[in-house]
């Protein structure tokens, strides 16, 4: 895949909303943390509008991502936070500009859905903290931000894994996945992406665990699972579960599917609806070595 152009200092990003609405003091916020860092900031135009829960309709949320893929000057683009909202305007947005010029687009949760469609199309992103985690004064939230710059910088970046198995052969390919419910939502669509030879990461928040199962059963019936080179398992966090047991927890429903297709499976990946959310440059090849996976 493609994989855009890493920043300098004095570059441009842009802060936009493609989901739920945020607040002047959120994005006030915002502004001077990436100053800080030496990036000249803009905001999309309808940044803080509201439309119920969404920040603003789903043309004047498109309109701003638009707005920002047609500056030349903007070198990345940051999704300001999650939610709901995402997959509403993909239809809406002018994906030919980030073709002509493509460039980070960095968020994660409900932006799932943005990165399986760009990665679709053959350009890497970034799946990343995102600035409503700024009020976040935690040692780990603060290093996921600081890990985000530096992945945008082009830094390397190097994980650490936790496996079952005694022995497994080294494993090369491109990392993809999110928000394993957005993922389930674009099942169908043309968003939706071929997972053949892939190593697929997953993470979610506030499920109950049978919707786990759900999800990763309809997977495993419509062949997403067949292919995969390796599944990597980070937060699943806050799970529900009903009066009567499901029976296991979120990591071992995951096991369960990865050993009936035979996918080696690891867990501990830093990344997801936790306060470390270490940077995935989605759609790069990666080597998965002894527990460690790198950049190739």
């Amino acid at each position: 895949m493609i994989a855009p152009a890493y920043l300098k200092e004095g570059d441009t990003i842009a802060l936009i909303a493609a989901s739920r609405f945020i607040e002047q003091s959120m994005l006030e916020r915002a502004i001077a943390f990436f100053k800080q860092f030496n990036f000249q900031v803009v905001c999309g135009p309808n940044i803080l509008n509201q439309n119920h829960q969404f920040a603003g309709t789903d043309k004047e949320r498109a309109e701003d991502f638009n707005w920002a893929l047609q500056n030349e000057e903007i070198k990345a683009i940051i999704f300001f936070r999650g939610g709901y909202g995402a997959a509403r305007i993909i239809d809406l947005v002018n994906w030919q500009l980030l073709l002509q010029q493509p460039k980070w687009l960095v968020g994660y949760s409900d932006v799932t859905a943005i990165h399986q469609h760009v990665n679709k199309q053959g350009i890497q992103t970034m799946h990343a903290t995102m600035p409503i985690h700024l009020t976040e004064t935690d040692e780990e939230s603060i290093l996921s931000f600081h890990a985000m710059i530096e992945a945008l910088k082009g830094e390397p970046i190097e994980y650490y894994l936790e496996s079952d198995m005694d022995e497994h052969p080294s494993i090369k390919g491109e990392i993809i996945g999110g928000n394993l419910s957005v993922l389930y939502s674009l099942m169908g669509s043309n968003s939706e992406m071929n997972w053949d030879d892939k190593i697929l990461f997953l993470e979610d928040l506030d499920e109950y665990l049978y919707h786990i199962d759900r999800m990763l059963n309809a997977f495993s019936r419509a062949g997403k699972l067949d292919n995969l080179k390796a599944i990597l398992v980070g937060s699943f966090k806050d799970m529900h579960d009903n009066t009567v047991p499901f029976g296991s927890d979120a990591e071992g429903i995951m096991q369960y599917y990865a050993e009936k297709h035979n996918i080696p499976i690891f867990y501990g990946m830093p990344c997801g609806h936790d306060k470390l959310n270490i940077p995935i440059k989605c759609g790069a090849k990666v080597i998965i070595d002894n527990n460690a996976m790198q950049y190739l």
